[in-house]
């Protein structure tokens, strides 16, 4: 009986040749273009329209464009993360510690670059 179950179940599960991926390289890619190209025009349009409800249409189509710019960036960093997979291995250590490193640092510069607008607005506020 416990044969016939693993027996069972080993011939429903996929063979190595059959497994596909559920999204390809290809696939990923298109969704990444079109979000890059999308988010800058997405972020003018809403920032200008929040630019308009607070009086203020190119400063907030200007933030809205630099926040629309982060989809351009992840692009970029796709593509970044790509050629360092296809240059050294997907798997090398080496190349995964660059990565860190990269990642890890623009993080920390836009963690630092948000910090000092979020506190120069509130010390705008305070003043006045």
């Amino acid at each position: 009986m416990l044969a016939a179950l693993l027996a069972i179940a080993d011939s429903s599960r996929p063979k190595a040749n059959q497994v596909k991926e559920l999204v390809t390289q290809a696939q990923g890619e298109m969704v990444l273009r079109i979000i890059a190209i999308l988010t800058p025009i997405a972020g003018v349009v809403v920032g200008a329209l929040i630019g308009l409800v607070r009086k203020r249409v190119l400063r907030g189509a200007a933030v809205g464009l630099a926040v629309g710019l982060l989809g351009t960036a992840v692009y970029g960093l796709w593509r970044m993360h790509i050629s360092f997979g296809e240059r050294f291995g997907y798997t090398s250590v080496a190349s995964l510690a660059v990565q860190l490193v990269i990642f890890a640092t623009l993080g920390a510069i836009a963690g630092t670059v948000v910090q000092r607008i979020v506190s120069r607005n509130q010390k705008l506020k305070a003043d006045g």
